[in-house]
């Protein structure tokens, strides 16, 4: 999966913000605390220019979206997604192991997200480490499991998860990519129209998954098994509710994103209002569950 630009960085602005908020009121006291002066004290440089203006005064809901940031310059962009293939529609019985998906052949240190919570979570639990190398793993380690949770960014149909497939949006005169669209446009359009703050829709969110929370407590950390449920989802929802449907690729060379996008436009595919409905209850749940692995985690290592 190519994620150079804007449109491939997993939820978007809100979506990442908003899942920092809802892990906040999860913490602990303590984890909260730890999370607050790590970050404080290891300040990222201010000369990194920030994609998102709009930032929220809490300092993990500000720097949930560092890693995109950074990308570049750190050279991290295999480490927000694992391509498992859209030809797989269920869990094979061999288990849930995506190793063969999440290191480029010749590149044993090229990783995936999955390879990348593990790798930063034992830098962040590591108190020989420097502070800034430990904020600088928080920082990703908040970011890739609010990735993980994005479908698109635990599948591939040979269209470098979803950015080669261009489609029509509502009635936007230009077509979005289908990655795009759900990194933030369909979180934008919710919002517009039931003119929800980002503080209204998450209290939202908070409300109707609270139920949920006793069960997701006693989840067992498994990063593998969540890129699997975020594929599925991309099955059933992301790929599944287009009409009409795109054929599924075999697993093969790195797409070309132009002659896919002349495949896909021939199909005249459109998103609407309801694929929209359709798909909001995944999404949501999605960014709630994110929120309390993320905090399940951060309440036993900090």
């Amino acid at each position: 999966m190519a994620l150079g630009a804007t449109s491939a960085w997993g939820w978007g602005c809100e979506g990442h913000q908003m899942i920092a908020l809802m892990t906040r009121s999860q913490l602990t006291p303590a984890a909260s605390a730890a999370v607050d002066k790590l970050l404080k004290d290891n300040p990222i440089s201010a000369e990194l220019s920030r994609f998102c203006k709009d930032r929220p005064t809490d300092i993990l809901a500000d720097l949930s979206t560092w890693a995109d940031d950074a990308r570049k310059a750190e050279n991290t962009g295999a480490w927000h997604y694992v391509d498992i293939p859209m030809s797989l529609r269920q869990i094979p019985a061999s288990g849930t192991s995506v190793d063969q998906w999440c290191h480029e052949e010749g590149k044993p240190d090229s990783g995936c997200v999955t390879s990348a919570i593990h790798d930063q979570l034992a830098v962040l639990k590591d108190l020989t480490k420097s502070g800034s190398d430990r904020a600088r793993a928080l920082r990703y380690v908040v970011h890739f499991m609010e990735d993980l949770h994005q479908p698109l960014h635990d599948s591939d149909n040979n269209d470098q998860g979803g950015n080669c497939t261009t489609i029509h949006y509502l009635k936007d005169e230009k077509p979005a990519n289908l990655h795009g669209i759900w990194d933030y446009r369909i979180l934008q359009t919710e919002m517009a129209r039931r003119k929800l703050t980002q503080g209204a829709f998450v209290a939202e969110i908070e409300a109707e998954f609270a139920p949920n929370r006793a069960k997701w407590a006693k989840e067992k950390f498994d990063p593998a098994t969540w890129a699997w449920e975020g594929h599925l989802l991309a099955v059933k929802y992301t790929y599944g509710l287009l009409k009409p449907a795109i054929p599924v690729a075999e697993p093969g060379p790195a797409a070309n994103c132009d002659a896919e996008r002349t495949k896909v436009a021939a199909l005249n595919i459109a998103i609407g209002d309801e694929y929209i409905n359709q798909s909001l209850p995944a999404i949501r749940e999605q960014l709630a569950h994110s929120a309390a692995r993320l905090a399940n985690l951060l309440n036993a290592t900090l």
